[in-house]
């Protein structure tokens, strides 16, 4: 009888406890000290409360990183991906943050702008990255997802940044 009390308890706990674990795994993979983008957001929203400034988190994502791979070699895919950081890193000010969070995943903080501005700097990034294109062969398009979102419009919240960075 108690035996099976405790497999009844052990079962009704497992997806508890694996829920906790897949959360403490994902609250841990931007606490990365060679990573500093938590930090850095938490800095951009104190000083934007305290002097009453806007800043924009912007993702810039390449999708079909695996199809690219796949046709071209991860060298090929890396010195794209390095020319990406480049040209996002050459349209954005000395005031601003840039890091790599992912395999063809970067962050940049843009520190006091808006929508607006913010839609401007990636026009033009996005602008380059067509530039870009012919990297590969004429048969094969790089496609992209930019997200972004601008405090104190879109979310206060330290935790939606980071929701975004890790959903794009």
């Amino acid at each position: 009888m108690s035996r099976d009390i405790a497999v009844a308890i052990m079962e009704t706990s497992a997806p508890v406890l694996a829920n906790l674990l897949i959360l403490s795994e994902k609250e841990a993979l931007f606490r990365n000290p060679f990573n500093p983008l938590e930090t850095k957001i938490l800095s951009e929203i104190e000083k934007a409360e305290k002097m009453k400034l806007n800043f924009t988190v912007s993702i810039f994502k390449i999708q079909n990183v695996a199809r690219m791979i796949h046709l071209f070699g991860a060298g090929k895919f890396a010195r794209y991906a390095d020319t990406l950081r480049k040209t996002i890193t050459d349209h954005i000010s000395e005031n601003d943050f840039f890091t790599r969070v992912g395999q063809g995943k970067f962050a940049i903080v843009l520190h006091g702008k808006d929508r607006e501005e913010t839609e401007i700097v990636i026009k033009k990034i996005k602008s380059s990255f067509g530039k870009r294109e012919e990297f590969f062969s004429a048969t094969f398009k790089p496609s992209y997802r930019i997200l972004s979102l601008s405090y104190p419009n879109d979310t206060k919240d330290k935790n939606q940044f980071m929701e975004m960075i890790e959903e794009a």
